[in-house]
């Protein structure tokens, strides 16, 4: 019975959102943050697209020198329920980007910055966001 209760279409649908709620929520952050720029600034040039990216990577980079301490002690597990299937997170990244390219004017410093508020701003918020998970599901 065990075996077929895996391969249940409820087992897979599970498994594919537990897969996909991390890089579907940066899709939408980092689309989310692209869309609200080009809204504000228009249609990018290549050095505009450029800045973006390069913001982005920027913020990873970043993050990675801050993290760097911690990879050689012992990295947290992902929380595997329910509430870490509620990934609200890109809805208030764009928020933030947009108020960030509202106070920004220039098309040059916006799109970078959109770049590594968005994917920065994702990283570092849907860490949040899963340590309160975790905490929670702890209790």
């Amino acid at each position: 019975m065990r075996k077929a209760q895996s391969r249940s279409l409820d087992s897979f649908l599970v498994r594919s959102l537990l897969t996909l709620v991390i890089p579907q929520g940066y899709t939408l952050s980092i689309a989310g943050s692209f869309a609200i720029a080009v809204n504000r600034y228009g249609f990018p040039f290549d050095l505009n697209a450029w800045g973006f990216v390069a913001g982005a990577v920027s913020a990873f980079v970043a993050l990675a020198i801050l993290a760097r301490g911690s990879l050689s002690g012992d990295i947290a597990a992902l929380p595997m329920g329910f509430r870490a299937l509620i990934n609200i997170v890109p809805l208030v990244v764009v928020l933030i980007v947009a108020g960030v390219v509202a106070v920004i004017s220039s098309p040059t410093v916006g799109f970078p910055l959109s770049g590594f508020v968005g994917a920065g701003g994702y990283v570092v918020l849907l860490s949040i966001f899963l340590w309160l998970v975790a905490v929670a599901e702890e209790r």
